[in-house]
Parts: C-alpha cells; sequence; structure tokens
C-alpha cells in the first residue's frame, strides 16, 4: 500500500471528524511517514507498523469519546456524551456494547422508578391533606393528623429524591468507569493495537 492510498483510506475512515481535526491527524501520519522513510522504510512497511486506518480511526474516535465524557457536566451533556461511547462501542466491539448497555438501562430503569415514587408520595401526601382539610368539616385532630402525614409525606419525598439525585452521581461516575475499561479493552484486540511504539491519538 502507497502513502497515499494509506492517507487516503484513513480520510474516508475520520469522515465524521470535523475538517480541521482530519487535517491534523492526516498531516500527523504523514509526518511518520516522511519520518519512516528517512529511515529507510518502504510504505507497506510503514502502514503495516501504523495499523489499518480503521484501527487508527477507532483509536481517534476512543480518546474523543473519553474527553467528551470528562468535559461533561450538565444532563444533556452527559446524555450526548455517553450515546456518543455506546455507538463507538459498538463499533469498536459490539459484545462489549451490549454489556455496557444492559446494565446502563437497569440502573436508568431504577432511577427513573424512584424519582416516580418519590412524586407519588409527595402528590398522595397532599392529597390526604386537602381531603382531610376540606372535605367533611374535620376536628382539629383530624386537621393536625393530616399536616403530620403531608409533612412526613413531603420529608419521605425528598430523602427518596435526594437519594436519587446520589445514586444518579454514583452512578455516572461508574459508567464513565466502566466505558473507559470497554474503550481499553477494545484497544487491545488485535486488529485496534497499536505497534509504532506509541500512540496515534493525542
Amino acid at each position: 500500500m502507497t502513502e497515499q492510498d494509506y492517507l487516503v483510506q484513513l480520510r474516508v475512515e475520520l469522515r465524521e471528524f470535523s475538517p480541521a481535526e482530519v487535517a491534523t491527524i492526516v498531516a500527523d501520519h504523514e509526518e511518520h511517514f516522511r519520518a519512516a522513510k528517512a529511515a529507510g522504510k518502504s510504505d507497506d512497511e510503514i502502514a503495516a507498523r501504523l495499523g489499518s486506518a480503521r484501527s487508527v480511526a477507532n483509536e481517534y474516535r476512543a480518546n474523543q469519546v473519553e474527553r467528551k465524557v470528562a468535559e461533561a457536566h450538565s444532563l444533556s451533556e452527559r446524555a450526548s456524551a455517553f450515546g456518543h461511547g455506546a455507538v463507538v462501542m459498538f463499533a469498536l466491539a459490539p459484545f462489549n456494547f451490549f454489556m455496557l448497555v444492559g446494565p446502563f438501562l437497569c440502573a436508568a430503569v431504577l432511577l427513573f422508578s424512584g424519582l416516580v415514587t418519590a412524586a407519588a408520595i409527595l402528590f398522595a401526601a397532599l392529597c390526604a391533606t386537602g381531603f382531610s382539610l376540606f372535605v367533611g368539616g374535620p376536628t382539629l385532630l383530624l386537621k393536625l393528623s393530616a399536616l403530620f402525614l403531608c409533612l412526613a409525606g413531603v420529608g419521605a419525598s425528598f430523602a427518596l429524591l435526594l437519594a436519587c439525585i446520589k445514586g444518579t452521581e454514583w452512578f455516572w461516575r461508574m459508567s464513565v468507569a466502566y466505558l473507559r475499561w470497554n474503550l481499553a479493552l477494545a484497544r487491545r484486540r488485535p486488529e485496534n493495537k497499536e505497534t509504532l511504539g506509541g500512540n496515534h491519538a493525542s
């Protein structure tokens, strides 16, 4: 494979990257070719040592995912970063993708159930209080009981909501760690290995 053929394939594999990013990556690999040719290597040898254009692109995709995940702060940014990571994981290792999505969906369902339960408790407490206070001329004792029930319901709902928030933060950290572990595992697969003696992506 000639240098030009390799670089054309690399541009094709990097099609979802911005033009500026593609230009930087291609320039970096042109420099690899120049340096290796100066050392007496042929184009075929250099291409073999660099790895396939697809494996190089996958390495850059993995690094891009890790950057996005590290920079995500809001819920929408995190969802976008994790979704992008899942897509890249499917491209790198389909089996690992399903191992990633399974726990993610289970935890997401549990967290959503907790939020719904907290809202239901709060709604039930408010309804019970309103019914007791405004239906049937309640006694003072009934009013106090209704107030206590309302406060207890509000407290329970907020406690559950706080637990869900903490659980979401814990789940995000665990998901990021699991995603990075899967990306590292995918990189170690033979077709994705870097054999030039350093990382392609920076």
